[in-house]
């Protein structure tokens, strides 16, 4: 069974750009395509789309789209450049609820100890296939000191 989150059907007069009341969302939920549903009310698949997910999927979401960019063969979830990719990621979403709660000593605590181990995995990456340091550098828009 898919649970889903509580949804809000998007009115008629909606606000011009704003992404989350669109009734015509860019994706929708794991297991769910257009293909199975066709004749899928506008409605129904708004509240199905990943922009009114909560906030867990939405993250998982996120972390298994960078792993299927930058693995290095259908199989690969654990190679230095997936790992600091997926790390990077991390990384922002905490960053993002830091500057909200500047206070929450323990994620601060945690967000330090990711990019310390983000760091030294990028050392390693660096140490041991240069050319693959190159151009995660580059895609990720990172720089190492």
């Amino acid at each position: 069974a898919i649970r889903l989150a509580p949804v809000r059907l998007a009115p008629v007069a909606r606000p011009v750009g704003v992404k989350w009341m669109s009734t015509e969302p860019t994706e929708l939920r794991k297991g769910i395509t257009t293909d199975k549903y066709p004749n899928m009310d506008p409605r129904v698949k708004a509240a199905l789309s990943t922009t009114l997910s909560l906030g867990k999927e939405r993250k998982d979401d996120l972390i298994e789209r960078t792993v299927k960019r930058f693995q290095r063969h259908p199989l690969d979830c654990g190679s230095a450049s997936v790992q600091i990719a997926v790390l990077s990621r991390r990384i922002s979403l905490l960053a993002r609820h830091m500057e909200q709660h500047g206070k929450d000593n323990s994620s601060k605590r945690g967000l330090q100890q990711m990019i310390q181990k983000r760091r030294k995995m990028v050392k390693y990456l660096r140490r041991t296939d240069f050319g693959e340091y190159n151009k995660l550098m580059l895609e990720l828009g990172l720089r190492f000191r």
